[in-house]
């Protein structure tokens, strides 16, 4: 989920929703049993705690919204040390984003003077774990649906497409052009998705945007030349009206145009299912790579191809999209 986590939560204004949100995430990650100290009710500066289990060594939560975050943090921090437990560790969890050079000093500084380890939670590193980890949790909070449905379709269509993509006929260009079916499911799975609700980082949402233009263009290049080779098919013969075997012969005009030996081409059209002798699809094809607009959209048709396939090649290269989950989301786990 690209940019819309981040958008929704540095616009998010509901204190309390906040602090249930913040102890959601930080509970799965980091802090299981996390307590949080009444919601929208007065808490003296802790909006949750952390018992460890020698029930000693508190770690003290504070949530903010605040867009002047370090006075909230400066106070709750007061409070921490000013409430007589043993505080080990502070968490300031906030929705705005803090620089690293700034979270360094401050954690230095509070350490050298109470030996309290501080610990940062803020907008970019919230925005992690509810794009990986706690999908659930931005559903809960920040309306936007859990995507990892549509993301493991996707995996499996980029790294197995012939047992997840419906078989395309054999007389289609596509057929031969592109080197697995893996565009067209991609196509069919993302065509009408708002792809910033899919993606998760933005070079899946560049990388998916050129594969959908990419095969658009490619599929109405195929189908222009596939209904140019039929018409010319057709035209050459006047006295056979059976469409599917002109459809036949295209297919073998066009791969014996695309370098295959004449004897495959034949053998390939009379697995077809339909009965001939090969003679048609000799004199058409030696007639058709003639003419110069039929030479001209094969080429084009080519270069097409070579593109969509090069993105396939992309898209199948992004770790974060094709990783096996288990794995992808013990990286984002540590992700801090």
């Amino acid at each position: 989920m690209f940019h819309q986590t981040a958008q929704k939560l540095s616009a998010f204004t509901d204190h309390v929703e906040f602090e249930r949100l913040a102890a959601d995430v930080l509970s799965y990650l980091e802090y299981p049993g996390i307590d949080p100290q009444s919601p929208d009710l007065a808490d003296g500066g802790k909006d949750a705690l952390y018992y460890p289990y020698d029930g000693q060594n508190y770690t003290w939560f504070a949530f903010s919204l605040r867009k002047d975050w370090k006075v909230k943090f400066k106070a709750d921090l007061k409070s921490a040390i000013e409430s007589g437990n043993d505080i080990r560790r502070f968490v300031f969890c906030t929705n705005r984003c803090i620089p690293a050079l700034e979270r360094d000093k401050l954690k230095t500084e509070v350490f050298q003077a109470n030996k309290i380890e501080v610990e940062f939670f803020d907008g970019e590193r919230l925005r992690v774990s509810l794009d990986t980890v706690c999908k659930d949790v931005r559903q809960t909070y920040l309306g936007i649906s859990d995507n990892t449905t549509v993301r493991r379709q996707l995996r499996y269509i980029l790294l197995d497409p012939e047992n997840e993509v419906p078989a395309i006929q054999a007389v289609r260009a596509e057929a031969v052009f592109l080197r697995s079916s893996a565009a067209r499911g991609v196509f069919a799975l993302l065509k009408d998705a708002d792809l910033s609700s899919v993606c998760e980082t933005p070079e899946e949402i560049r990388c998916l945007s050129e594969l959908l233009d990419s095969y658009f263009v490619f599929r109405r290049t195929a189908s222009g030349l596939e209904s140019f080779t039929v018409d010319y098919v057709g035209e050459n013969m006047p006295s056979n009206h059976f469409v599917g075997y002109w459809h036949v012969i295209a297919s073998y005009c066009i791969r014996v145009s695309l370098g295959w030996s004449k004897e495959d081409a034949l053998r390939w059209s009379k697995l077809q299912g339909i009965s001939h002798n090969g003679h048609d699809c000799v004199r058409i094809a030696s007639d058709i790579q003639q003419d110069e607009k039929f030479r001209s959209i094969i080429s084009n048709t080519g270069v097409r191809a070579s593109h969509c396939n090069e993105r396939v090649a992309a898209v199948r290269a992004l770790e974060s999209l094709v990783a096996l989950g288990d794995e992808y989301k013990s990286r984002s786990r540590v992700a801090s």
